[in-house]
């Protein structure tokens, strides 16, 4: 268990460097990687809802493409971030306030960044909108990991109470 802060680590630095290099990309790179990805979505979601409207019809495909690219490929991977961003801080700071701290402003930090790398990009530039949609995938990973740990202190917790009154 000492190795598991060190496995947070690296799924939490790779994660950032997944989503740093995408920032990077081209517009057209970028458009191309988000059409696959959609156009995958679209077959999936076509073939569960047989013999009613496709939905690229229903909604027209620019709107599905650019839905799918902000709820996978922003909110999306910073909610795999901020899941994984919780055991980091976590492990290694004991200090609980300096952790949420740092735990929220990571987060809003690598949305940041991530948009300000797109300035040198070729066709893309940076979008307030899309830090806010990066920052609220981040914040209910956390979220949902906080949670967790809550739930498990608590059986924990109540466990230990009800042992110690049958003493």
């Amino acid at each position: 268990m000492r190795y598991l802060k060190y496995v947070w680590l690296c799924f939490y630095l790779f994660i950032i460097t997944i989503i740093f290099s995408k920032a990077a990309a081209s517009g057209e790179k970028s458009a191309a990687e988000s059409n696959k990805v959609t156009d995958i979505v679209i077959g999936v979601v076509d073939d569960i809802r047989k013999g009613e409207e496709p939905i690229a019809d229903k909604y027209g495909l620019e709107n599905v493409r650019i839905f799918i690219r902000k709820a996978i490929g922003h909110f999306g991977i910073f909610l795999v971030l901020g899941l994984f961003a919780v055991g980091v801080y976590f492990s290694f700071i004991n200090k609980r306030v300096l952790t949420l701290i740092l735990l929220f402003g990571s987060g809003f930090l690598v949305a940041a960044i991530s948009e300000v790398i797109q300035i040198f990009a070729d066709s893309r530039g940076p979008s307030i909108k899309d830090v806010m949609i990066d920052y609220s995938g981040y914040l209910i990973g956390n979220g949902i990991v906080i949670l967790f740990m809550f739930i498990i202190y608590s059986v924990k917790k109540n466990k230990k109470r009800k042992l110690e009154e049958n003493i």
